[in-house]
């Protein structure tokens, strides 16, 4: 509705304040949308301290289509609540493009895959121009990056001669939405990097700010895929999926994760760290072998030149020497 009000040329009303200056006259945005369909002044009443009174003044909008109007915005309400808590969008409520504007969990399907964006509520509202940089993100490729950095962060405080000052068992939480809700004040997009404003319980000037470098992948350009030994050479291998590869990347944190606690005596074993994240213990174990990834390796996932059909199930028994983990895999470098 916003934007078919958009190109028909509908703006907010005009108004002069104090000093000649002109407020309104720009095109209506989600808000004041949805002021003017609730407002019950339109059907003859009058608002005050959060009750209506009858007024004096005619309606001028039947009863019927306001309450159907009332109806329809709380089922896409209702609606669009539960497919956000569904989506899995943990950095949902955080996350900026570099304009200011929030980023809001969205998806597109293509060939029956479901792909998850975090977009500027700008863009979603037609208001292109006032969006920032990077306006649309991926999702698990963000969300990765950033549970990497805070994994690696947090590990830090830990290790810090100061631990105390975080309390006996900082990290209470079992999930990475608690872990990104506990440590990370916001996140915003700039076109090279990711700003990080990270929380610490032991500082009371505010945030601390860690940039961490990063460009929106590049969907057009080539790349080296590990070729499947014994595959046709005229065939080129496909590529990793993106959300496949998302996954792994956020496993393989996790992963460090777990052995930092289990390292610092945070937990004593994995029984302990399973009813933490109530998860079975063979979860944890399987989980925690991709901590020992090859760096060569995890850099291929990271880069998405690994090909199709490479995921957690088969990187979960992993053997331990580097060497044999790429064998296990048995493919070659090719260019496709």
């Amino acid at each position: 509705m916003v934007e078919a009000l958009r190109a028909e040329g509908f703006v907010t009303r005009k108004r002069e304040i104090k000093g000649g200056t002109i407020k309104g006259g720009v095109p209506l945005t989600n808000g004041p949308l949805r002021a003017i369909l609730t407002n019950r002044v339109y059907l003859g009443e009058l608002n005050h301290k959060g009750r209506t009174f009858p007024g004096e003044h005619d309606a001028i909008i039947d009863p019927a289509i306001f309450e159907e109007a009332q109806r329809i915005q709380s089922s896409n309400r209702n609606h669009r609540a539960d497919v956000w808590r569904a989506s899995g969008a943990i950095l949902m409520g955080r996350i900026y493009d570099d304009r200011g504007n929030r980023m809001s969990p969205s998806f597109a399907v293509k060939n029956g895959v479901r792909y998850r964006y975090y977009t500027s509520s700008a863009l979603a509202q037609g208001r292109k121009a006032e969006a920032g940089s990077v306006p649309r993100v991926p999702a698990p490729e963000v969300e990765a990056v950033v549970l990497a950095e805070l994994t690696k962060r947090v590990a830090a405080m830990l290790q810090s001669p100061d631990r105390t000052r975080l309390g006996p068992s900082p990290l209470v939480v079992g999930s990475d939405a608690d872990l990104i809700a506990q440590f990370v004040d916001r996140i915003v997009i700039q076109p090279g990097s990711i700003d990080l404003h990270l929380l610490d319980p032991g500082q009371t000037d505010g945030p601390t700010i860690h940039a961490i470098a990063w460009q929106r992948p590049d969907r057009t350009r080539r790349r080296e895929i590990h070729h499947p030994a014994g595959a046709p050479d005229a065939t080129p291998p496909a590529p990793i999926r993106a959300e496949a590869r998302a996954r792994l990347l956020m496993a393989i944190a996790k992963a460090r994760r777990w052995v930092d606690q289990l390292v610092s005596g945070e937990f004593q074993s994995t029984a302990d760290i399973a009813q933490h994240n109530r998860c079975s213990e063979r979860s944890v174990r399987m989980t925690l072998t991709l901590a020992f990834l090859s760096p060569t390796l995890v850099k291929a996932i990271a880069d998405g030149t690994l090909p199709h059909g490479v995921g957690l199930s088969v990187l979960a028994d992993a053997p331990m020497d580097w060497t044999q983990q790429w064998g296990m895999l048995g493919v070659e470098l090719r260019r496709f």
